[in-house]
């Protein structure tokens, strides 16, 4: 289980990472507890990934990263509503 400052610290560095402008990116954040202890963090994006959505990629990546610093994590983007 995910305790409940890691999961909102996951949150507020995501919210802060998120553009200001356009549509809603993100409709979902799944954190899984994964083999070895290692905190997966899934985020949902609203839109299909296109040739320029790696500046996202990398800005919401680096967030998560710099909000678990004490634990191995891996970010996952699943685009465009696809499960």
């Amino acid at each position: 289980m995910v305790a409940a400052n890691t999961a909102k610290k996951i949150l507020h560095a995501v919210a802060d990472a998120l553009p200001d402008t356009g549509p809603s990116l993100l409709d979902r954040l799944e954190l899984i507890e994964g083999w070895g202890e290692t905190l997966v963090v899934r985020l949902h994006a609203t839109v299909v990934r296109q040739a320029d959505s790696s500046h996202e990629a990398y800005r919401l990546r680096d967030a998560v990263a710099g909000s678990v610093v004490r634990r191995r994590s891996r970010v996952e983007i699943v685009w465009g509503g696809s499960t």
